[in-house]
């Protein structure tokens, strides 16, 4: 239950510092229905879904819960994004945010709830404090769209050579591949007013953001944010990825990264661009998605699985595996049972889109119309994690909320369609693989020359530093595509007497659809 911890209000309050926001729980918020997500885990959170799963709304509700600390903060408020209009008050939207900050040297952690019945409350002079920056799509208006002076335009320029300056300058030759010279500040002159706004040189040329490419111009606006933002600051950014190339947003990415987690800043942004996945050990990633009864979140991005909850699928039987060393798993073991071409395997990322996943199964009400019969779909764990049934159900839980007694059948259903793979004390499946390939002693097998190699090379491999490693190093001393080594490897360990024992519970599983089903 998420209560509401006020903010205590004085003439002259300490001064909090080192604020950190936590996380945040939407009751009810536009498309938002009855989810949670965590911000303290890095730096950087990305946040990804189709257009109306709700992305902006999470900025546009976290701009307004602070009270800025100085003159670097903005004071927005739910008016500017939540404007009242003919169909909708926004009555009835409630969310809560957790949040934490040190007050004269001791760390206070606190929740803050908002609401609105009659107006959005608390007060705003109760928030707590925070600087707090925004940036969205109007703002980043190329400047040639902007100034309609189509005479001669004049304008004067100063040299921006602060430190920030100079930094802003490097990094964004670092993004755009370029050598930036020099940064200036610069006026336009329109009759009696002036629009300021920046210039750049680059070798002997000089030019303002009016010649600018687009996202050039993003860059530094973004940048120039983010940089200029006092310490433990959170900037808010919407679509961060607006005109820049793939790899110009990666050593954007890469720079903010760096910098927020030396300033103690975050920064959540919301992006259309997929490549951004592949950039998860750098930075918190959910994908949201809408479904009638709440929103799902997703750790990381899988489209394939994501789909699955509302698409349609080609085969009867349908198998989710958290990575391709399960699902090659999953795959040798539907073709020991001559079922293959009935399942389909798709893979879901980190261990806990498993419970997203499933909970979206379940509460999407999937039928024949859909993508198969519940009893047909199998969401498959490693098992290093969430092995235990216990665990496994304190997840449903969180997956779904409620005490009623449909919401109890719902998770009970989640809790049926989530199997892990029969492990020894917890190892991943690399670890598993790896260890019954040192099983196998080639002499006693009648195995082909390819099978001898590949077994010697994985012999050949002790120990790597990393557990989920020791696949992918016997695949890249293979020399073979991944597929196609990973599908070997698998085939080989299937011989191991230890093997059918490994894979039981999915083994049960699928010979229960294959006698059921007549396949």
């Amino acid at each position: 239950m998420h209560t509401s911890v006020p903010t205590s209000v004085s003439k002259n309050p300490p001064r909090p510092n080192n604020q950190k926001l936590k996380s945040l729980h939407v009751d009810s918020l536009k498309n938002l229905k009855d989810v949670d997500l965590q911000f303290d885990v890095t730096p950087l959170t990305a946040i990804m879904g189709a257009n109306g799963s709700g992305k902006t709304t999470v900025l546009h509700a976290l701009a307004c819960v602070y009270a800025p600390l100085d003159e670097k903060g903005h004071n927005y408020k739910f008016s500017e994004f939540f404007k009242p209009n003919t169909d909708s008050l926004w009555q009835g939207s409630d969310f809560t945010i957790e949040y934490s900050y040190e007050l004269k040297g001791q760390v206070v952690s606190a929740e803050q709830r908002y609401a609105k019945v009659d107006r959005w409350t608390p007060k705003y002079e109760r928030r707590p404090k925070r600087n707090v920056r925004y940036l969205g799509i109007k703002e980043c208006v190329p400047e040639i769209e902007t100034v309609s002076h189509t005479a001669m335009v004049r304008y004067r320029k100063e040299v921006l050579a602060s430190k920030i300056d100079n930094t802003i300058l490097d990094k964004a030759s670092a993004v755009m591949n370029r050598r930036y010279g020099a940064y200036y500040s610069v006026g336009y002159e329109f009759g009696s007013g002036t629009k300021k706004s920046i210039a750049v040189s680059d070798g002997e040329i000089s030019y303002p953001a009016l010649s600018m490419s687009s996202g050039e111009q993003r860059v530094f606006k973004i940048l120039d944010l983010v940089f200029n933002a006092s310490k433990s600051s959170l900037i808010l950014i919407d679509e961060i990825d607006l005109f820049l190339h793939q790899d110009a947003l990666k050593r954007l990415l890469d720079i903010l990264c760096e910098h927020c987690d030396a300033e103690r800043k975050q920064i959540i942004f919301t992006t259309h661009f997929p490549p951004v996945a592949l950039q998860e050990n750098n930075m918190t990633i959910y994908t949201l998605k809408r479904i009638p009864q709440k929103t799902i979140k997703w750790t990381g991005y899988s489209p394939a699985a994501l789909d699955g909850i509302t698409g349609r699928a080609s085969r009867p039987i349908k198998i989710y595996a958290e990575d391709d060393v399960a699902g090659a798993i999953a795959g040798q073991v539907a073709q020991e049972l001559c079922m293959r071409r009935y399942v389909e395997i798709s893979t879901y990322g980190a261990a806990q889109n498993a419970f997203s996943l499933g909970a979206g199964l379940v509460l999407a009400e999937i039928n024949a119309q859909q993508v198969c019969e519940l009893s047909n779909i199998l969401i498959l764990q490693d098992g290093d994690v969430y092995s235990s049934k216990v665990s496994r159900i304190e997840q449903s839980r969180r997956a779904i909320v409620g005490d009623d007694p449909c919401r109890k059948k719902q998770r009970k259903k989640l809790c049926g369609i989530i199997r892990p793979l029969f492990t020894v004390d917890d190892l991943s499946p690399e670890q598993m693989l790896h260890a019954m390939l040192h099983e196998i002693e080639a002499s006693s097998l009648g195995l082909s020359e390819a099978e001898r190699e590949v077994l010697q090379i994985s012999q050949d491999i002790r120990a790597v530093p990393e557990k989920h490693g020791l696949i992918n190093q016997i695949i890249e001393e293979t020399g073979q595509e991944r597929p196609v080594a990973l599908a070997q490897i698998v085939a080989l360990t299937s011989k191991c007497l230890g093997w059918k024992r490994y894979t039981r519970i999915l083994r049960y599983w699928l010979d229960k659809k294959k006698l059921s089903s007549n396949l």
